[in-house]
């Protein structure tokens, strides 16, 4: 891939499996001289360089962020909040500090007052990820032709901006460039109802008596597929809810208002408004392939 960025050194706060799998692209691609991973358990950590992720690492938050020239938080978002004083404190000016975190806006409130013109923070979300969780899974996290956001508000460092926007383009991502509220609605919409549905689903099928046993064998793909979401990590998923709730609710009545317009319909037998329902659907889902 063309060189269209470089760094000394890149500095991977939290390298589990975004965190893992940023810094398997980064070495992969040459994009650092050095990456250093953070994190709490020496043991992770060793993992993580063992499987490719990392050049070296270290338990010492400001050690890690002192010398770095991009540092990335791949954190669930409180956790990012509950670090940006520190990390605002140790990177050196130049330094320019970005995110993984699913929702924005709170970061980027709580970033405002910590990052000047010397020490920039970029929001930004590759909409990636899988079911599975840990550094052992970053493998079959996928950049190439996904959508990262990069967010811009009025404060913004558009130098820094674009630096980040290169950092996630050299990957191979597509960069969208986007207000952090507008973020928030956007993923609530395509990302964390789905998600939420998923699960309500499971619980659907959870709820009957029959025998679990039974019930696995006639379960098919679509069921599987349509459900695998829902395994994905429960802290991380308390903290999107936390975070954007009151956006999972609306587009959640939403939800609720299509299945009592089938349900109405199913109720009186009108076909007609069934088929109907099938087809916008139908029609609507084909346009994403």
């Amino acid at each position: 891939m063309e060189d269209i960025i470089h760094f000394k050194k890149i500095s991977i706060f939290g390298v589990g499996l975004i965190g893992g799998a940023i810094g398997m692209a980064v070495r992969r691609l040459g994009i650092a001289d050095c990456v250093t991973g953070i994190g709490r358990s020496r043991e992770r950590l060793e993992t993580a360089r063992t499987i490719g992720a990392l050049d070296d690492y270290t338990t010492d938050i400001a050690a890690g962020a002192s010398d770095c020239d991009l540092f990335i938080f791949c954190l669930p978002v409180q956790k990012i909040i509950e670090h940006l004083p520190l990390v605002a404190r140790a990177v050196k000016p130049g330094c320019i500090v970005t995110d993984v975190g699913s929702t924005k806006k709170t970061i980027i409130d709580a970033a405002a007052s910590l990052f000047g013109r010397d020490k920039s923070f970029v929001g930004a979300h590759p909409m990636t990820g899988s079911d599975k969780s840990g550094c052992a899974n970053a493998p079959q996290v996928v950049f190439n032709g996904v959508t990262c956001f990069v967010t811009v508000t009025h404060d913004t460092n558009y130098e820094a901006v674009a630096k980040v926007t290169l950092f996630w383009k050299a990957l191979g991502m597509i960069c969208v460039l986007i207000n952090p509220l507008r973020h928030d609605e956007y993923t609530a919409l395509v990302s964390h109802l789905p998600h939420i549905t998923a699960v309500a689903l499971v619980n659907t099928v959870a709820s009957c008596p029959e025998d679990l046993n039974f019930i696995r064998q006639i379960s098919g793909r679509g069921f599987k597929d349509t459900t695998r979401i829902a395994m994905g990590d429960i802290m991380m998923w308390l903290d999107i809810c936390q975070e954007n709730g009151d956006n999972i609710i609306r587009y959640i009545d939403q939800l609720i208002g299509e299945m009592e317009k089938l349900k109405t319909s199913l109720q009186s037998k009108n076909l007609a408004a069934v088929q109907n329902f099938l087809e916008r659907a139908k029609a609507f889902r084909e346009k994403f392939d």
